[in-house]
């Protein structure tokens, strides 16, 4: 002991000239019992203490419990160790570096400095780098869906141009009426799509009013009819007469044409698809189903988050299923992902609540 207060008597004049070297920290020296055996510094006034206050009193007794947060650097220090921590105490975060005094000297030195101010300066830096990620997460989100949602029109569009070049009469009728509701769905999108923009939100609006759900399965079943007669499918469809739905046709129309052409697009050419509409417990429920390639069991429960691809192949963005999701469920129903495996077929199926 005698030999530890020689040692900090020769040192004395260095640990108080660090100690006024640490603008709001102090040095401070504690015995193997963790006893104060030199206290000096302006931080010991900030945090309302006296050096005499301190000097031969062991930290647990001046600060009671809290002790317990340097504790176990103290013993790691005089096992050898130098080591850096933070401490908070009374609101303030001081940096701690404890380490042995002297090799012959069984005692400690810690320096401790007031880093407040800086520390929540790096958590403000931190939270205006998160807040910038996440606005750049939400504008890839909304590019994205705009890829998406402008894309997914085109294709009937462009079929359906080759088809009214080709044809005459009634199918030249159907074709053009087909080619008016997807101009229809493109300049409401669009308006959605800018409506976004301006507000800087992702997300999707409907517009509810009845209508007859089996009747727009119908329109879609034709109006992806080349697509499906492109890659030799077979589709088999059960749909009865009526089913009314509180539902936005221009978005349902979206829904189960993503579905369709997703169908076509995983499942080898001459394939079989089939697409069956139920009704029960006030509820009607479509279903698309394919023997196509399959969703992988790692990939299934995360089938309708966004950027996920439904196949290894990377076809799409992993946008597709995601925003049927989000219509689907903007309607009050749910929308579920089904298959086996790899090589085992998928089936989705769409729920929603009828109308009375």
């Amino acid at each position: 002991m005698h030999h530890t207060v020689d040692t900090i008597a020769s040192s004395e004049l260095l640990l108080r000239t660090v100690a006024a070297a640490l603008p709001g920290g102090s040095v401070n020296v504690f015995d193997r019992d963790h006893r104060y055996l030199f206290a000096a510094g302006s931080g010991l006034d900030q945090a309302g203490l006296r050096p005499e206050q301190l000097i031969g009193r062991t930290v647990r007794e001046v600060f009671g419990a809290e002790a317990a947060q340097v504790e176990p650097a103290y013993e790691r220090a005089f096992a050898g160790e130098q080591v850096s921590l933070d401490l908070t105490v009374a609101g303030r975060i001081y940096a701690l570096t404890v380490a042995p005094l002297a090799a012959a000297a069984p005692a400690i030195v810690v320096l401790a400095q007031d880093v407040t101010d800086t520390r929540h300066e790096v958590r403000r830096h931190e939270a205006a780098e998160a807040t910038l990620a996440e606005v750049n997460r939400q504008k890839d989100v909304f590019l994205a869906t705009l890829l998406h949602e402008l894309r997914q029109p085109l294709a009937p569009l462009r079929f359906g141009l080759e088809l009214l070049q080709r044809s005459a009469g009634p199918a030249r009728e159907r074709t053009v009426a087909t080619m008016e509701r997807q101009v229809q769905h493109l300049e409401r999108l669009l308006a959605d799509l800018t409506e976004l923009a301006r507000h800087g939100q992702a997300g999707l609006t409907v517009r509810l009013e009845r209508v007859d759900l089996m009747q727009i399965l119908r329109d879609v079943l034709h109006e992806t009819e080349t697509w499906v007669q492109a890659r030799n499918h077979c589709v088999d469809a059960s749909i009865p007469g009526t089913a009314y739905v509180a539902g936005d046709a221009v978005r349902l129309r979206q829904v189960f044409s993503n579905l369709l052409i997703n169908a076509t697009k995983y499942t080898n050419p001459g394939g079989r698809i089939r697409v069956t509409a139920t009704t029960a417990d006030g509820e009607v429920a479509v279903a698309v189903i394919d023997n196509g390639r399959g969703i992988d069991p790692a990939t299934l429960p995360h089938i309708f988050e966004l950027f996920v691809q439904e196949d290894a192949d990377g076809i799409g963005m992993g946008v597709g299923l995601h925003v049927v999701q989000q219509i689907v469920a903007k309607h009050g129903g749910r929308v579920e992902a089904h298959s086996a495996g790899k090589g085992a077929g998928s089936a989705f199926t769409v729920s929603l609540p009828i109308l009375a």
